[in-house]
C-alpha cells in the first residue's frame, strides 16, 4: 500500500483482507479438510 512518515522513520501500513475474502478462505480450507478426511477413511 505505501509507508507513513512517524517520526524518526517509515512504517509500512499493511492491507486487511475484506472479510468476504476470509470467509472464502475459511470455507475453502474446511472443504479441503472434508476431501482430506474422506479420503483417509476409504
Amino acid at each position: 500500500m505505501g509507508s507513513v512518515a512517524v517520526g524518526s522513520g517509515d512504517t509500512v501500513v499493511a492491507n486487511v483482507p475484506e472479510p468476504g475474502t476470509l470467509g472464502l478462505l475459511g470455507t475453502g480450507l474446511v472443504g479441503l479438510a472434508g476431501i482430506v478426511r474422506k479420503k483417509l477413511k476409504a
